[in-house]
């Protein structure tokens, strides 16, 4: 055994006689005060370095409360001689974890282990927990109890999110802990419910890959339990909805687990019970949906922002080569306009963050899109063509890609549209035509020319295109066939 020095005393510990497994803040030890109790101490996988010698204070914010559900914390800090960071806890007879390991629990005996819980979250009023896990709930003077408390907060201020995302445990973390926003006392019910299914299936809701766990706990709606009572599947479906702000509070929690602990509830209360189960359930798996379509909302008005970034780059690229060779030529201060004698060159972006269903007849897969036109004076006025990001294939990368519509000879008479060359389409309803053109039904209008990509190996191409018409433009002659 070594001694370590902490803000209330010294402590002897034995860092070869383990307590359970390492977790992803530390890993616990057998010690012993100075007068020979037994005690479990942690020692913290953060350094006095990465904490910038921040004071760990939960021995001084749990001391003197007469706590039922909550691990007695006799000392922690910082060792004296610098060998890192240390919570002396009372040592417990077993985890929670031990317990699952030997098998799933009858449904009164786990709901009687959630009640203890829930009491010792309610104890501690002013803390959130963040790391709820069975690995921290101690079985301790008969009661279970909470362990670890304020050591996931102490993480996340002496270090990166980053670093205390990888602490979690992932199977027990919240959709809030996964996107890095705050954690709250609901973040905890959440891990309880995760608790509830371990306790009677055996393993969490959610298992996996790493990746996979995340997507889950982000998305998936979980499957109720077979065999547990239609009260106790409500209140777990409702502690693992996505959205932090639809869990019950605590309160709600220990009513729920009340009536879920009546031995022989009223035949009416297990019909209701049932139902709003199914119920809860279908909601879950609304819920589901809805992050999902959230998610890949947020994805395409992502790569839609780079897109247009890349289209920003482009033009900036296209004038400068032009007025490299034509001084004369005057840009706007925007960089969408370019004016060369009589004619001019536009683009503007029309659409972004567009989802799967803009071109759901085509099924092209387009998230942006952009106008292109050439202006001059006389009969022909414009030559116009739309930009499209849109992804190369199935599975390949998105690209921007050049499309021009003209009229369909049969239907389009009855469209009010004065252009006569190709064109692109300027309105947002339009929208509507350029899926259908190329939506395998006839319609009013149809694509001019296949679709030609403009980025990348070319976009020389595409310069060559459209500067020989500004330069046709600048002096009135360009046509519909330039």
């Amino acid at each position: 055994m070594r001694t370590i020095r902490l803000e209330g005393a010294a402590w002897r510990i034995d860092t070869t006689r383990a307590l359970g497994t390492s977790g992803g803040f530390g890993a616990v030890f057998e010690g012993e005060s100075e007068g020979g109790t037994a005690v479990a101490i942690k020692r913290l996988h953060v350094n006095q370095q990465q904490a910038g010698h921040r004071e760990l204070r939960i021995a001084r914010e749990l001391a003197g409360k007469n706590y039922q559900h909550v691990i007695p914390v006799l000392d922690s800090g910082a060792d004296a001689e610098g060998t890192g960071y240390y919570v002396v806890m009372a040592r417990a007879e077993h985890d929670l974890q031990k317990i699952i390991n030997a098998g799933v629990l009858p449904a009164q005996e786990a709901v009687a282990v959630l009640r203890h819980i829930t009491a010792g979250l309610e104890e501690i009023a002013n803390l959130v927990h963040r790391d709820l896990k069975p690995q921290n709930v101690l079985y301790h003077d008969g009661k279970w109890k909470l362990a670890d408390l304020g050591i996931a907060k102490f993480v996340a201020e002496s270090t990166s999110e980053q670093t205390l995302r990888d602490c979690l445990t992932p199977q027990y973390a919240a959709p809030e802990q996964w996107t890095g926003d705050r954690a709250t006392k609901r973040t905890d019910v959440y891990a309880l419910g995760c608790i509830g299914y371990a306790l009677l299936t055996g393993s969490p809701p959610f298992a996996g890959t790493l990746e996979q766990i995340r997507q889950a706990h982000l998305e998936q709606a979980p499957l109720p339990i077979v065999d547990a009572p239609p009260a106790l599947n409500l209140l777990l479906q409702m502690c693992l909805r996505k959205r932090s702000e639809a869990r019950p509070d605590l309160a709600g929690v220990r009513a729920q687990l009340d009536r879920a602990l009546l031995d022989k509830p009223p035949e009416r209360s297990q019909l209701i019970a049932a139902a709003a189960a199914d119920i809860a359930k279908k909601q879950a798996e609304r819920e589901s949906e809805i992050a999902e379509s959230l998610r890949v909302q947020a994805e395409r008005r992502a790569i839609s922002i780079d897109g247009v970034r890349g289209l920003q780059d482009l033009f900036k690229q296209f004038f400068s080569d032009f007025t490299a060779h034509a001084p004369n030529a005057v840009a706007d201060a925007d960089g969408h306009t370019l004016n060369f004698g009589q004619g001019s060159l536009e683009w503007k972006v029309m659409w972004s963050g567009l989802g799967r269903e803009a071109f759901a007849k085509s099924r092209w897969d387009v998230v942006a899109g952009a106008l292109i036109r050439v202006m001059q004076p006389g009969k022909y006025l414009e030559r116009s063509a739309n930009l499209w990001f849109i992804r190369q294939g199935v599975e390949g990368a998105y690209r921007w890609a050049e499309a021009s519509y003209v009229k369909h000879p049969l239907y389009g008479e009855d469209i009010p549209d004065n252009r006569s060359g190709p064109f692109g389409f300027d309105a947002r309803d339009a929208l509507v035509h350029a899926d259908a053109a190329v939506g395998g039904a006839t319609a009013a209008f149809q694509l001019h020319s296949p679709l030609v990509y403009i980025d990348g190996e070319d976009q020389e191409a595409f310069f060559d295109r459209w500067m020989k018409r500004l330069v046709l433009a600048s002096t009135g002659q360009m046509t519909m066939d330039s």
